[in-house]
C-alpha cells in the first residue's frame, strides 16, 4: 500500500528503504482504522462497467450501486474473490472462475475447509 500511496514512482533498492520509513510514519500518524481506509481506497479490484477500478468501495458502487455494506451476501463475496487477482476474474459477468473462488471462500467461511498453510492463496484447500 505504501508504493500506491506515497511514491508516485517507486524504484526498488533504495526505494525500500524509504518506503519503509514511509510506513513506520504513517503507522506513527493514522490509528488503525484510518489505515484501513487507506488500504480499501487503494486496492486494485478489476474491471467495472467504466473500465479499471481502484478502491473496494468505488468497486461496489460501480458494481452494485451501493456500498459494501448495503450489498448482497454474494456480491460481497465477488469483491473479496477478486482480490487476490483482480485482472483474473470478471465481476458482473457470468465467470466460472470467480464462482468457483466464491465457492472456495463460502465453504472456508462456513468452516468446511482449510487452507493449505498460509500460502494458500488460493484455497486449494477448500476445492469440491
Amino acid at each position: 500500500m505504501t508504493k500506491r500511496v506515497g511514491f508516485e514512482h517507486f524504484t526498488p533498492g533504495i526505494g525500500n528503504i524509504r518506503q519503509t520509513g514511509y510506513a513506520l510514519g504513517l503507522e506513527r500518524e493514522q490509528d488503525k482504522e484510518q489505515i484501513m481506509v487507506l488500504w480499501l481506497a487503494t486496492l486494485e479490484m478489476g474491471r467495472g462497467p467504466d473500465g479499471w477500478v481502484t478502491g473496494f468501495h468505488k468497486m461496489s458502487e460501480s458494481m452494485f450501486g451501493s456500498p459494501p455494506g448495503a450489498i448482497e451476501a454474494d456480491e460481497y463475496l465477488s469483491l473479496l474473490a477478486v482480490l487476490v487477482a483482480p485482472g483474473r476474474y470478471n465481476l458482473g459477468t457470468d465467470d466460472q472462475a470467480l464462482q468457483e473462488r466464491k465457492d472456495r471462500i463460502r465453504r472456508l467461511l462456513a468452516g468446511e475447509c482449510v487452507p493449505n498453510g498460509n500460502s494458500d492463496v488460493w484455497l486449494e484447500g477448500c476445492n469440491s
